[in-house]
Parts: structure tokens; C-alpha cells; sequence
């Protein structure tokens, strides 16, 4: 069905600012690596950075190098690059891994012995090849071979659901939850599922009687989602909560909403209203 006009803006979405960036988008990791100086992580219980781990795999996907501390593990990108979805490998297969930031690094909790990324077909692998235990390989970590829980409560994210395959668990206990109940999907989620933002856009604007076509997309690059995170609690809200998390990456995107209950999606630096002139692009 074609796009209908547009009329005046409501609203040209809020100036958005770092702050916003929940642990949980970053779950996403639909932005891209920050342009920033990477201080050094704090040394964990052990007191040493083990860098023993060997990366294979497409270069597109790949990190610059992963170390880790003993109870969790670092992934540094390159700058402007796509974050993948990274996943932990143990025994039991793959299993999505909530990711964290700390200093400009992706901070997966406690240590495997692989790692997995991926975005779509595209994937490259970091594999454990030190002395120390690692889980899904000696046995160290958690329970079935995966990371063992964090203790660190900068990996919580309240309010959001971690990402779980396969069976549900006790959250904090890596043990399985008893009598789990059925999760019903919400209206404004986002997840691997939706595979891109501009899908999980389009799946909320036809829940919530908005129109977001194809053409309202207005930049040349789709956004991989990785991760699941509930946003907002009304359609309005989610939407800029989504787009908040792309601040800080190459493409860093605003929302408009017109009166005539149309959602167009455009860079930062560039006004919602289509007769003036943008003063520049950002990124």
C-alpha cells in the first residue's frame, strides 16, 4: 500500500544524548563501535588479562582481539564497524550472550571457550587456546557449559528480560526457573526475531495504527538487532528509545511523527520537516 502524504511534524523526537544508552540497547547491538580512546579494564579476581585466544572467521564480524580476566570476558571492535550478535558455545550449543560496555569494549560476563559472531550468514569465531579452564571446554564456569552467572550488577538489566534459548531460568541462579509460565510477546519489543530495526519499526507502527513504509526509512544501511529488550511503554516512547541507541554510532537516527499518524526515520543532523534544508550530517 503506498505511504500516505505528509503532513506537519508532532514531534520531531527528543534531542538524544549518551545517557540513554541502556545496558539493554546495548543488547542490541544495533549501533556501531564508538569513535573514542579505549581505556584499559580493571583486572578481575585472578589480577591478569589472559589474551589467549585465536579469531577465525570473516573479518566483518570479527573483533580486533577478546581477552578476558578470569570472570569475564573483553571484545574489542574496530571503530565504525557493525556489532554481531555474540553468542557463548558450550556443550549444550549456542546460546545468545548478554553483552555489556565498559571503557568502549564489549563486556560478555565469565569466560568460554569459544565464542561465536554472527550477523545473518556472516560469521567469525574467538577460540580459548590458554592454559586456564574455560567453560564448554574443561568444565570451569557455569552449569551445562556455558559462563558461569555474573556478580557484578553493572550486568543487570532491570526491567528487561535477558535473552534465553532454549529452556527458561531462574534470573541470577542458572538454574531452571520452576513452573515457568508462558511469555506472551509485548507490542513494543524488539528482537533477533525482527532482524533488523527498521522491521521491529514497521511490526509497532501496524500494532499501533501508524503507517511506516518502506520509503520512510530514509537512510541506506539497515540495522541488525542481536539482542531482545522490552522499550517504552507507549509507541512513541519505544520508538525513541530505539533510535536513542544508535547515537553514538556511525549512523545515529531521529524519529518523526506527523499528525496524520506517519513515522519517518531519518539521520540525526536532518530535519523533520521536508522543505528545509539540513545543516549537515553527522557521524
Amino acid at each position: 500500500m503506498p505511504g500516505r502524504g505528509l503532513a506537519a511534524p508532532l514531534c520531531q523526537g527528543s534531542s538524544m544524548h549518551p545517557c540513554l544508552i541502556t545496558i539493554a540497547a546495548a543488547w542490541l547491538a544495533c549501533g556501531t563501535a564508538a569513535a573514542q580512546a579505549l581505556p584499559a579494564p580493571h583486572a578481575g579476581r585472578d589480577g591478569a588479562f589472559d589474551f589467549s585466544y585465536r579469531i577465525v572467521g570473516d573479518k566483518r564480524v570479527a573483533p580486533v582481539q577478546v581477552f578476558d580476566d578470569g570472570r569475564q570476558t573483553y571484545l574489542q571492535f574496530r571503530v565504525g564497524q557493525v556489532l554481531p550478535a555474540v553468542f557463548s558455545v558450550g556443550a549444550q550449543g549456542e546460546r545468545l550472550a548478554p553483552v555489556a560496555w565498559q571503557g568502549g569494549y564489549a563486556v560478555v560476563a565469565g569466560t568460554a571457550g569459544e565464542y561465536l559472531l554472527r550477523i545473518g550468514e556472516v560469521v567469525a569465531r574467538a577460540q580459548y587456546h590458554g592454559g586456564r579452564g574455560r567453560a564448554g571446554t574443561s568444565g570451569s564456569g557455569g552449569a551445562g557449559g556455558y559462563p558461569s552467572d555474573p556478580d557484578d550488577s553493572s550486568f543487570a538489566a532491570p526491567g528487561y528480560p535477558g535473552p534465553v534459548q532454549g529452556q527458561t531460568v531462574a534470573i541470577g541462579s542458572g538454574r531452571p526457573a520452576a513452573d515457568p509460565a508462558p511469555v506472551r510477546r509485548g507490542t513494543y519489543d524488539a528482537t533477533p526475531a525482527d532482524r533488523t530495526m527498521r522491521q521491529a519499526l514497521r511490526r509497532w507502527a501496524m500494532a499501533a495504527g501508524w503507517t511506516f513504509d518502506p520509503e520512510h526509512w530514509t537512510v541506506d544501511v539497515d540495522i541488525p538487532l542481536a539482542g531482545s529488550a522490552s522499550l517504552g511503554s507507549d509507541f512513541k516512547t519505544a520508538v525513541r528509545e530505539l533510535l536513542a541507541s544508535t547515537e553514538l554510532s556511525t549512523h545515529p537516527l531521529q524519529p518523526c511523527f506527523y499528525s496524520n499518524r506517519v513515522l519517518r526515520v531519518v539521520p540525526h543532523a536532518e530535519s523533520c520537516d521536508r522543505t528545509s534544508t539540513p545543516t549537515g550530517r553527522q557521524g
